[in-house]
């Protein structure tokens, strides 16, 4: 396998995450925050351009003693060395272990190969992964993005990664299906070979709690935009009442050296650390204004439908 390049296979992106809250109560908060888009080849390399592509069984056999072990020192990142990180210790690092189903054993290329089948998404050709880094070595992603490209390059399905502060992960699949329907009522999203694009609404019912001062009925609306220097997430929350949560992760592409890894890091120091910090100011913030606390452990409802947007 040819190394990664730094400004190719690697996207550092800084900008800014936005939560807003409409019921019961107006609550909003913004903060700066960092990071990266990578090839996912970089963390496992099962799920290198390489390895993705269809083989014969000679070549899948020796690609999968290649692949046997997880890349664990990239000399990508040995450039940066002790900023940046993959699968080892930095300042600054991205690790396969913080992803995935958390079962013991199995790699994160496992866990999504299998995912993607089981919502009869066709294997992709590239994958990369959208989410927060390590900082000082402590983790916390509560939600990161994998996007699964075919062989020309458009997206056939983004994966949402979801975590919570009571150790519980959740992957929302979307894909083709779920592209809502015009408000005249006609799918946009109809053939299993419908490419997804940027700026298009993917809806998905709510099945994981992630605040517990919201229940865990209702629906998801994401909206990417994944361009070479800009990328913006957004996600509405709908609920029985209509639209209650907008969440957005925004950022511009910086150039990956040294010198901006050791800004990033004092910029924003403990970045990883401080997100699970606000998490918890926040809701408290929302229990003394009396929000209704509904808990983390919900049962979720039958899958529902979503009016059209517009209707």
């Amino acid at each position: 396998m040819s190394m990664p390049n730094p400004q190719t296979d690697i996207a550092c992106f800084i900008g800014e995450v936005r939560h807003r809250r409409l019921r019961p109560v107006v609550h909003h908060f913004s903060y700066r925050s960092f990071f990266f888009r990578l090839d996912a080849g970089l963390l496992d390399s099962a799920l290198s351009t390489q390895a993705l592509q269809p083989t014969s069984p000679e070549q899948a056999t020796a690609q999968s003693s290649a692949d046997a072990e997880p890349h664990k020192n990239v000399r990508a990142s040995g450039a940066f060395w002790p900023l940046f990180g993959l699968n080892r210790p930095a300042l600054i690092s991205m690790h396969a272990k913080d992803h995935g189903s958390g079962k013991p054993g199995e790699s994160l290329s496992a866990w999504l190969m299998t995912l993607l089948s089981e919502h009869g998404v066709p294997r992709p050709a590239s994958v990369r992964l959208l989410a927060y880094p390590r900082v000082l070595g402590y983790q916390f992603k509560p939600v990161s993005f994998w996007l699964c490209d075919d062989e020309n390059g458009d997206c056939v399905a983004m994966v949402a990664e979801v975590h919570n502060t009571f150790s519980g992960r959740h992957a929302y699949v979307l894909s083709a299906q779920s592209l809502e329907k015009t408000q005249a009522g006609a799918s946009i999203g109809e053939g299993s070979n419908r490419k997804l694009r940027d700026g298009q609404t993917l809806s998905t019912s709510k099945c994981f709690t992630v605040s517990p001062f919201c229940t865990i009925s209702g629906l998801y609306r994401f909206r990417f935009y994944n361009q070479q220097n800009r990328s913006l997430s957004r996600i509405e929350y709908h609920d029985e009442q209509g639209l209650l949560l907008i969440t957005s992760l925004s950022g511009e592409r910086i150039a990956l050296s040294k010198t901006n890894l050791l800004k990033l890091a004092l910029s924003i120091p403990w970045q990883s650390l401080l997100v699970i910090v606000r998490i918890h100011w926040q809701a408290l913030k929302l229990w003394l204004k009396k929000v209704p606390f509904f808990g983390p452990n919900q049962t979720p409802p039958p899958p529902q439908s979503l009016p059209s947007q517009g209707t």
